[in-house]
């Protein structure tokens, strides 16, 4: 989808916009004009866009300042690289406006995403989301629907639901600017440049009031195998360090939610270590450490039945209350489950 540039004069914005829109920058000269296009193109006014260079060795710093230049809603953080969530962090930092949002430099977003997101805010109201369409290519029509399924909840079945219907990471939503203060969701250390989103996202639940989820789309997410992601190599001594800080971070709080948050990082860890890692051993005592950390973590809640299956034929800790009815039948069930998400299982 081709948006038009914007034609905007470079007068003096507003001092206090309503949303700041951050876009971490990073290698993305391919991208990153769609990307700033489909945010100056909003049909929402009162907002400001904060493009923020992360040390790029491309020409994306220099179309960042061609932007700034053109369009007074631009600004333009140029500092050393540091990672999306320390370039995050300092956006967040520069941002006038009450609200935020984050924007990958790849991807876009429709002309109406600020104005339906900010159209369900309300005083309780600490976020609100739409939903995001993910493709390989960029040719995508957004259709507005006027009548979208809305669904409230807590910051507690938020942090529960993330990657089911929340997203998992901070894009796609207009979220409180005092919340990152508060929750200190985007200062991580650099080594983290995997799932630090859901970090993030997970950290921000345990400061919500209410989130709101928009059942339309207002985001293009780009699959695209150049980017960090695309290029992660998969450990499992990673996933285990990443669980680590995160229960370090949260341990000084007994507060429910931040055990829920714990638990639903490691169940995330554990599939990605199963289906993803060439290195995983199940019967590392590393690894079977954590799992007896989330059994007991998870005494009274029951697993995905398909992650309750993995951890029974792998003799491991489980959850079940009964035992699968037969190998045929497991093997069936898995084969159609896991076949969307991986297609390493080759001996199945």
């Amino acid at each position: 989808m081709t948006l038009p540039p914007s034609s905007v004069p470079a007068t003096n914005p507003a001092s206090s916009p309503t949303i700041s829109v951050i876009v971490p920058v990073y290698k993305v000269e391919k991208y990153l004009r769609a990307c700033v296009d489909s945010i100056l193109a909003q049909t929402f006014e009162d907002f400001e866009v904060i493009l923020v260079d992360d040390g790029s060795p491309d020409k994306s710093g220099e179309i960042c300042d061609e932007y700034r230049s053109r369009d007074a809603r631009v600004r333009v953080i140029h500092k050393a690289n540091g990672g999306v969530s320390a370039a995050r962090n300092d956006g967040v930092d520069a941002a006038r406006g009450e609200w935020i949002m984050f924007v990958d430099s790849d991807d876009m977003i429709a002309p109406y995403a600020l104005e339906t997101l900010f159209s369900h805010v309300e005083a309780d109201v600490d976020l609100v989301e739409g939903a995001r369409y993910i493709s390989y290519d960029r040719d995508f029509e957004f259709k507005q629907n006027e009548n979208p399924n809305i669904i409230v909840g807590t910051g507690l079945v938020f942090a529960k639901m993330c990657g089911t219907i929340w997203c998992i990471g901070p894009i796609c939503k207009i979220i409180r600017k005092c919340l990152f203060k508060e929750s200190r969701a985007l200062i991580l250390p650099k080594w983290i440049v995997y799932g630090e989103d859901q970090l993030a996202n997970l950290q921000l639940a345990k400061k919500i009031c209410k989130a709101v989820y928009v059942d339309q789309y207002i985001y293009l997410y780009f699959k695209n195998s150049a980017s960090a992601t695309g290029k992660f190599i998969y450990k499992t001594n990673y996933f285990l360090d990443v669980l680590d800080f995160l229960n370090g971070l949260l341990k000084v709080s007994d507060f429910y939610i931040d055990r829920v948050i714990w638990r639903n990082y490691a169940r995330t860890a554990l599939s990605n270590m199963f289906f993803n890692c060439s290195d995983f051993n199940p019967k590392d005592s590393r690894f079977l450490k954590f799992c007896e950390k989330l059994r007991e973590e998870n005494k009274k809640e029951i697993l995905p039945s398909w992650m309750r299956l993995v951890l029974h034929i792998l003799r491991l800790p489980s959850f079940l209350h009964k035992p699968c009815r037969s190998v045929l039948n497991f093997m069936s069930f898995l084969k159609n489950k896991l076949r969307k998400i991986n297609n390493k299982l080759k001996y199945i």
